[in-house]
């Protein structure tokens, strides 16, 4: 996987917090693939608050598989 980017895109920030966490409850919400509590990381910018989720490694051959490709 790419290394995230060192600056915020949308405040050009550069103060990031991050962890490794489960979707519990709403994991078929967001990735609807019958994924068991996917983990993923979610990393914010402590300066504008925006968030982004990452999908770990191990999720991503079958969100390949059940997603399209957008092009």
């Amino acid at each position: 996987m790419k290394a995230p980017s060192k600056t915020c895109r949308n405040c050009g920030g550069s103060g990031f917090y991050s962890r490794m966490t489960s979707f519990n409850g709403m994991g078929n919400l967001v990735m609807p693939i019958g994924l068991r509590s996917p983990e993923c990381k979610v990393r914010v910018c402590g300066d504008c608050g925006l968030v982004e989720w990452f999908a770990s490694e191990e999720y991503l051959q079958m969100i390949r598989e059940n997603y399209a490709l957008e092009s």
